[in-house]
């Protein structure tokens, strides 16, 4: 089975893989070229924590956007009337608010997890993988799709954890090469991480399709991801 949820999740991927990067990547790409001019520019190199935040904050703002257009266009897709980027911009800003609330405690959630070990925080990035789909697609308000995440995802845990895993590791291993190839203080350096953050937000949406194959296995009553493989 997951094998098949992999091999669901990438033909998904691939047969809209524009569609995905019209959501994405107009939106990633100015906050990327504005994250090196005001990192290298704009601040010292030894930036204040305050100066970190800002960029943070700005991330943590524009996330919704293209994270939310993505649900909503994969839901669409499934339905066979996918949208278009605007549409899916304009659906996921209704719902900005609500959605950061929820990026927020989960995110705070599974960082606490990662500070304490690497695999608690794979552990609650997991359990509380559907609360988006909950959130935005079943009309729960952020605590209760955090809670109802918790109790759907109890029976496929290891499946969502296993991918994640497996996720996590092909889109940051570039990093590590980065790392052992390029000295920190080089330009280049500055360039190729810009570009490999770009490439992990466009890719980084294999999380939110694996998510979903599998949220269309608990929730019967959505369309069956299947019948979009030939989309």
């Amino acid at each position: 089975m997951f094998s098949t949820l992999l091999s669901d999740s990438y033909v998904f991927f691939r047969n809209h893989f524009t569609a995905i990067a019209a959501i994405i990547l107009p939106i990633v790409i100015p906050f990327e070229i504005f994250a090196v001019i005001y990192q290298h520019f704009i601040v010292s190199d030894a930036a204040a924590i305050t100066d970190q935040l800002i960029l943070m904050i700005i991330g943590l703002m524009i996330y919704p956007v293209y994270a939310g257009g993505l649900v909503f266009y994969i839901v669409s897709v499934l339905k066979r009337d996918p949208i278009d980027n605007n549409t899916a911009w304009r659906m996921a800003w209704a719902n900005w608010g609500r959605y950061l609330m929820v990026t927020v405690l989960v995110g705070t959630a599974v960082m606490f997890g990662f500070f304490l070990l690497i695999v608690p925080g794979i552990f609650l990035a997991a359990r509380f993988a559907f609360s988006e789909f909950e959130l935005l697609l079943s009309g729960n308000d952020p605590f209760n799709a955090i809670s109802k995440s918790w109790n759907l995802t109890r029976e496929h845990m290891w499946l969502l954890m296993g991918g994640f895993i497996l996720i996590t590791m092909a889109l940051y291993a570039p990093y590590v090469l980065l790392e052992m190839l390029v000295s920190p203080e080089s330009p280049i350096y500055w360039v190729v991480s810009s570009v490999l953050s770009v490439v992990v937000s466009l890719f980084g949406s294999f999380y939110t399709i694996f998510a979903f194959r599998i949220y269309d296995l608990v929730k019967p009553q959505a369309p069956s991801e299947s019948q979009a493989n030939a989309s």
